[in-house]
């Protein structure tokens, strides 16, 4: 009798908790994993200097898409405007790059890649009127959340058959 009362008990207790006494012996655990989320497209767009014998103020805007889901490797068109002292240049260019994180620090990137194509100068002295250009693109970025990230980039190449560089703080944007 004695023990029927304490089983009794024992269920009672367990029934007001909403609990079954097996489910208090095993404890499940639900785990949720979610995955980070992968924009296929991005824009950086930003400001920089570009030295090319004299230093000029730049202004970039480059466009990627991911060619494949779930990898980041982008390419796409580039828009890059450099203002020289008496004159300017504006190159169309074509770029490709690859992000990875840098391990153990979630919220940083690096970035590699090209970038290449016509520019056109107009009262550059150093260069012809149409010309080739051919940089490659090596970045740092910090996530500032899912959707936006601050990238530094450098850019060692040639430019018309003159080595010239470029070094810049962009906005990066994701979406898609």
């Amino acid at each position: 009798m004695r023990k029927s009362v304490v089983a009794l008990l024992f269920l009672l207790f367990f029934l007001i908790l909403g609990s079954s006494p097996a489910r208090a012996a095993n404890p499940v655990i639900a785990e949720i994993y979610e995955a980070p989320l992968f924009y296929r497209f991005r824009l950086n767009t930003g400001l920089g200097l570009h030295v090319l014998e004299k230093s000029s103020l730049m202004l970039s805007h480059q466009f990627g898409f991911a060619l494949f889901r779930d990898t980041p490797i982008f390419f796409g068109p580039e828009l890059n405007f450099s203002l020289f002292s008496p004159g300017s240049l504006l190159g169309i260019w074509a770029s490709g790059w690859y992000e990875t994180k840098v391990y153990g620090t979630p919220r940083l990137s690096i970035s590699i890649g090209v970038t290449g194509g016509p520019s056109f100068a107009n009262r550059v002295a150093l260069l012809p009127t149409t010309t080739y250009a051919a940089f490659l693109d090596l970045g740092v970025l910090e996530e500032l959340d899912d959707l936006a990230s601050v990238r530094i980039q450098f850019r060692p190449g040639y430019e018309g058959g003159r080595f010239a560089f470029m070094m810049g703080l962009s906005v990066s944007f994701r979406f898609l």
